[in-house]
């Protein structure tokens, strides 16, 4: 997972440049998520719908604050675990997606500090 991270933060860099760090600081800059581990999965129900799950590494509650019914506003809210720096168990997206979101945070920290340094 840790070369994934590398490989994509080196896309990043390449692929957005200076654009990336306005973009990841207004995703992150009201962020106040813990450091703990997240599950991203989805179950398939018998009439053939997805119903997809973001919830706490352990917590296997069927809560509905943490089940969503369309993709979009579930890939928003895994990619906001990801970038508030929280360690994400994958087990619905494709591992290389998820490891990108892990390296924009990442990414995002190391701009920051380069950034401080600077100041």
């Amino acid at each position: 997972m840790k070369a994934q991270i590398e490989m994509a933060k080196n896309m990043l860099q390449t692929e957005l440049g200076e654009d990336l760090l306005s973009y990841l600081e207004e995703l992150m800059i009201n962020n106040d998520y813990e450091f703990e581990d997240w599950v991203i999965d989805s179950v398939d129900t018998n009439d053939g719908y997805t119903i997809y799950w973001l919830h706490a590494e352990g917590d296997y509650t069927l809560d509905p604050e943490n089940l969503y019914y369309d993709e979009y506003n579930f890939e928003e809210a895994c990619r906001e675990k990801a970038h508030g720096g929280a360690k994400i168990k994958n087990y619905h997206y494709d591992d290389d997606e998820v490891s990108r979101w892990c390296a924009e945070y990442e990414l995002y920290n190391e701009l920051i500090e380069k950034e401080e340094q600077n100041d």
